[in-house]
């Protein structure tokens, strides 16, 4: 009996070197995986497939959001993957178009049609702080961010990039915006433009990265770099204004932030942009073969 209690120890020890803390929640349709481990050296899981509609996991990796496939409210689910722990918050709220998370997943911006509510308290308790009004854009589904306080709404139309606060609206005086996003911790916003990534910081003139063909589609910000992404990602680092530009085999079909570590899906699978050593760099993060289990939760 002693012995067998040994082996199952260190069969649990073997299994957490292998996985190693969790770097983050994966999500590409109504498949949910685990990436386990440090950049570098990652591998992912499966986690569940959920059934929910517009799934997004938090940057701090620590629960998952959607919106369920019928009826009203928002789906919160722990990192523990189990559908036991699966918690509906704002069951009067209904239409849910889009959801936003602030860059260190402090706040959460929902969008319903020409309305958006911007939720604090999550993951323990969900409550709407701020609502604020789209529809100066009425034919349009705004491409919306959140800052970490919860106090300001950025909203992507085509005629320009708006900012919402309790003050008001403010048009950004930047013209051509494909993408835009704050920086963590602050209300300071990166955009980028054809050819060109622009630093807004408040009450400080723009600064701008000039970068010859960039044709962003999407963009994410940490303290330290702008990452914006179409086919490849190019990295400034925003005190140098030294430019990265690293090149995936294939293209990115789904990109999503987590802190220092910027996840993308292609037809190859997933990888991640890390952020976190004194370069950036692309790392792949492999499918590691686990047996299935009922939950369907890997341990």
């Amino acid at each position: 009996m002693k012995r067998t209690i040994l082996f199952l120890a260190s069969a649990v020890a073997l299994s957490a070197q292998i996985e190693g803390p969790r770097l983050g929640l994966l999500v590409d349709g109504a498949q949910v995986q685990t990436a386990w481990g440090i950049p570098g050296v990652a591998v992912h899981t499966p986690w569940r497939e959920v059934s929910a509609k517009l799934i997004a996991a938090s940057p701090k990796q620590d629960y998952v959001l959607g919106v369920p496939a019928e009826g009203p409210g928002l789906l919160v689910m722990g990192a523990n993957g189990k559908e036991d722990g699966d918690r509906l918050v704002l069951s009067d709220v209904t239409g849910i178009e889009a959801i936003a998370f602030s860059p260190e997943g402090s706040a959460v911006a929902i969008r319903r049609g020409a309305r958006v509510d911007v939720v604090t308290g999550l993951p323990s308790r969900a409550e709407i702080t701020q609502t604020f009004d789209l529809s100066f854009a009425p034919d349009e589904a705004a491409r919306i961010s959140i800052s970490d306080d919860g106090s300001t709404v950025l909203a992507l139309v085509s005629s320009g990039a708006y900012l919402l606060d309790a003050n008001g609206m403010t048009r950004m005086a930047i013209d051509g915006v494909s993408a835009a996003a704050f920086l963590p911790k602050t209300r300071d916003v990166v955009a980028t433009t054809q050819d060109k990534v622009t630093l807004l910081r408040f009450a400080q003139e723009a600064k701008e990265f000039a970068i010859e063909g960039l044709t962003a589609k999407r963009v994410a910000a940490t303290s330290r770099y702008a990452v914006a992404s179409d086919r490849d990602f190019v990295v400034v680092n925003l005190a140098s204004g030294e430019v990265t530009r690293l090149s995936p085999d294939a293209e990115p079909r789904a990109v999503q932030s987590a802190g220092d570590v910027i996840f993308f899906l292609t037809d190859d699978g997933w990888s991640a942009v890390d952020l976190t050593d004194s370069a950036p760099r692309l790392v792949r993060i492999p499918k590691r073969y686990v047996p299935e289990t009922e939950t369907g939760v890997a341990q």
